[in-house]
């Protein structure tokens, strides 16, 4: 479960969140899934494409998925930009997705700035 990029995307721009101060806020990932077939596989590469492994600007890894989509290419895996030793995976078409589980369910404790807290089922991390 990726709790960190939503936990990013929350702290980068927290007025659009429209969130209440001191409440809590469930979230329920579906994260697990077998993806079939072979990936384009960029992993490691960040030192070889540094501007694809941007961390605020995606117009290149956005221009490189545009360039695989158009080759009918349906999935990648690249390195994490935010977690060492991450991988991550990208799935430009749903056929190469099977067998879709629910995975763990979050809570995000929001102060009405940030989030301040969260936990995964009865595991409570203070931020």
């Amino acid at each position: 479960m990726d709790s960190d990029s939503t936990l990013n995307k929350w702290k980068k721009d927290p007025k659009s969140t429209r969130l209440d101060k001191d409440k809590l806020y469930r979230l329920s990932y579906l994260i697990l899934a077998d993806i079939i077939g072979k990936f384009h596989d960029i992993r490691k590469l960040q030192n070889e494409l540094p501007k694809i492994y941007s961390l605020n600007d995606y117009s290149q890894s956005q221009a490189l998925v545009s360039n695989l989509r158009q080759q009918d290419s349906y999935r990648i895996v690249y390195s994490s930009v935010r977690h060492l030793n991450g991988e991550c995976i990208a799935v430009f078409r749903p056929p190469v997705i099977a067998n879709v589980r629910t995975g763990e369910h979050v809570v995000f404790q929001w102060n009405g700035q940030t989030i301040i807290g969260y936990y995964k089922r009865s595991d409570y991390h203070q931020l």
